[in-house]
């Protein structure tokens, strides 16, 4: 597969067309996906890659191809670490992240990972990892030596890497697991302090569900007279169950950075995030149930 390149826009529309061809082609080491013909990825001013493909393995190789050629040490290093062999190719910094990934059993259940995908979905992480080994071995001479060491990552690295990060360490964490357990003994919070929020319980849950439940009632009654008084009903739990969840998603977010505001634009209000979690996902709802056809 030839280099695809880096293409920075001149500054004027026509040099940009003119520029705009950047071609990937077959090629790499015993990899079992290559692009289709027309493939391509086009850099643009910013470093951000714009791929076309005429198909989907075809895409998925090109962003491999493409993740690598900008941040080739970085992936590599997180394949390493989600293998659990961190600190045996970058140093025992990554001792303990490598004792969390074994202990949690993340390499071997990325093996059953890949077996329990569809035939449909599974070739597309093989072609990007084959889209990865084929920029490395084109560009060898670019990688260090902890990096070839590694080499060659798998679609089952590509599965560890994202258990590793979502499940086990943006949805909970190695700090957070080990700090309640070393608070258990002088910190009683009951399982809700292991929840994503502590300060919310079940019993409020429920509350919200069946004060939204009431006044959509009233407002059907109010506004929508038209509106069947049992999808009024169902309608505002599902709006409360919904607003609630993209609370907890936020809440998530912030414990995940360990940040305790989402931002600064409205003091004392924990940022424009914090105001506006609970409709992110309502909002979405609402329209498209809105479009559907009505009897």
């Amino acid at each position: 597969m030839k280099n695809c390149g880096r293409f920075f826009a001149p500054g004027s529309r026509e040099a940009l067309l003119l520029g705009l061809v950047l071609f990937i082609f077959t090629a790499g080491p015993s990899v079992a996906a290559v692009p289709e013909k027309g493939t391509e990825i086009l850099w643009d001013n910013y470093g951000i890659p714009h791929i076309f493909a005429p198909d989907h393995a075809s895409l998925f190789y090109a962003y491999g191809y493409a993740q690598m050629e900008g941040h080739a040490e970085l992936l590599v290093r997180l394949y390493a670490q989600a293998r659990g062999r961190g600190a045996e190719f970058y140093g025992a910094y990554h001792l303990e992240s490598d004792r969390w990934v074994r202990e949690n059993g993340i390499r071997e259940r990325s093996k059953l990972w890949a077996k329990q995908q569809t035939p449909d979905f599974a070739p597309l992480i093989r072609a990007f990892a084959a889209g990865l080994n084929a920029w490395a071995a084109e560009n060898a001479g670019l990688l260090s030596v902890q990096a070839k060491a590694v080499m060659p990552p798998t679609a089952e690295d590509v599965y560890a890497h994202g258990m590793r990060i979502i499940h086990y360490d943006w949805l909970t964490s190695e700090t957070s697991v080990y700090g309640k357990a070393r608070q258990a003994d002088v910190e009683m919070h009951g399982s809700n302090g292991w929840a994503i929020s502590p300060s919310k319980t079940v019993e409020g849950a429920i509350g919200a569900v069946a004060g939204a439940m009431l006044i959509a009632a009233v407002c059907r009654l109010a506004f929508i007279p038209e509106l069947g008084g049992r999808e009024a009903l169902v309608l505002g739990a599902v709006v409360s169950i919904l607003a609630q969840f993209g609370d907890l998603c936020e809440s998530a977010l912030k414990r995940a950075f360990g940040a305790k505001d989402s931002g600064w634009i409205i003091p004392g209000h924990g940022g424009i995030l914090d105001r506006l979690d609970s409709l992110l996902f309502p909002v979405v709802f609402a329209y498209y149930y809105a479009l559907l056809p009505r009897a």
